[in-house]
């Protein structure tokens, strides 16, 4: 594939980082202080992240912030305002090194697959390889890729011939038969109904662990996000809001942001009073003095049904709404309506009254969106 070199950076470079510590391998990216300006938009604001050898690591967040333009400033496709990017050690934005795309070692895949539509399946493979100059068996190397994505038979196929999932494979075969050191994965199941999307979130996780690749891959579906990535970088109008294993981002999100958009949130109406704040699901004592308004909230996951009386909270059953395996009940507690699901088996009644127990203190945020602490982390909420 023929990939144009990219701009290379004008500002001098930031000093070099400080060596890893001893007994810890290097990560394979290091980014540090990255910018990236389109226009007058800064589309990526001071923005650092590391990604090891043979994880996989997912930016997240909602269009427009930021998440393609850190993918091309990695390939070599977009040119940073600042900062720098170290592939395997090696800076690879100096402009007095220039290490362009096609010497960078990466395998990108695009959200639109970018498949040459005249060509068959064997051929873009053996494009891809021939101009990566790699002295190999390209033949051997062909077949072996193809077979590993379940390609076999449709070497003489062309894309308009493949179905929508056949093409997707391809597409990611064309970008690892170069062996790459880094595969870069734009939005790879953004355009593939729920079926497929499951069926290549598989695919997905068996090929990065078979080739041992490092993989980054940047999407909006947190679903995906979470099934396939070790650790998951929350990236919010340019900025990273947090980067984090999928479980510390739902369970500790590190701002208000963070947890409406990891995870279902529910908002609590709030009484404040000094330190003591009053939710219809209890008292909480904050763990200092606030500054401004206080926001608070639960996951649904945090709230379990009990039976009448085994509990201190009760509420009413205004809505219940299967879905699948699971049922979506509204309950009522005093002003606040809640949602939470329950197995289809044990969903409550429309109008029944049931008890609560709330498993998991609330999350609170200032009025920054700043995360805020309560006294102790054991309290247990009072009627």
């Amino acid at each position: 594939m023929s990939i144009s070199e990219p701009p290379i950076v004008d500002s001098e470079s930031p000093p070099a980082p400080p060596p890893a510590p001893p007994g810890t391998t290097p990560p394979l990216v290091r980014i540090q202080h990255l910018s990236c300006r389109r226009g007058s938009t800064l589309a990526l604001d001071d923005v650092s992240l590391e990604v090891r050898r043979e994880e996989m690591v997912a930016v997240l967040g909602p269009s427009g912030c930021g998440k393609t333009t850190l993918l091309r400033c990695l390939a070599g496709l977009q040119k940073p305002s600042a900062g720098r990017i170290e592939l395997s050690g090696q800076v690879v934005n100096d402009p007095a090194i220039r290490i362009g795309a096609r010497q960078r070692k990466i395998g990108l895949v695009f959200q639109d697959l970018a498949l040459w539509p005249h060509w068959s399946a064997k051929k873009q493979l053996e494009f891809v390889l021939k101009g990566a100059r790699q002295h190999v068996d390209r033949q051997e190397r062909v077949r072996e890729t193809l077979a590993l994505f379940h390609l076999e038979g449709l070497e003489s196929r062309r894309p308009s011939e493949l179905s929508g999932g056949e093409c997707q494979r391809l597409a990611l075969a064309r970008s690892v038969v170069v062996a790459p050191e880094l595969w870069l994965l734009d939005e790879p199941l953004s355009s593939l109904d729920a079926h497929l999307r499951q069926e290549l979130r598989v695919e997905l996780a068996r090929i990065h662990r078979t080739l041992g690749l490092t993989s980054l891959m940047v999407t909006h579906d947190q679903d995906d996000a979470f099934a396939l990535a070790d650790r998951v970088a929350v990236l919010r109008n340019g900025r990273l809001e947090q980067f984090d294993r999928p479980e510390a981002l739902y369970r500790a999100p590190a701002s208000r942001f963070v947890a409406g958009f990891v995870g279902a949130w529910i908002s609590l109406k709030v009484e404040l009073e000094g330190r003591e704040v009053a939710t219809a699901l209890g008292r909480f004592t904050l763990a200092g003095e606030p500054r401004g308004d206080v926001e608070v909230g639960i996951r649904p996951s945090a709230l379990r049904m009990t039976r009448r009386g085994e509990s201190g909270l009760t509420g009413t059953v205004r809505r219940v709404q299967a879905s699948g395996a699971t049922t979506r009940c509204t309950i009522a507690i005093g002003s606040e309506e809640l949602a939470i699901e329950r197995p289809i088996d044990e969903a409550p009644a429309q109008g029944e009254t049931v008890g609560l127990e709330l498993v998991h203190p609330p999350l609170a945020f200032d009025g920054e969106g700043a995360p805020l602490e309560w006294q102790s982390s054991s309290s247990t909420p009072s009627a």
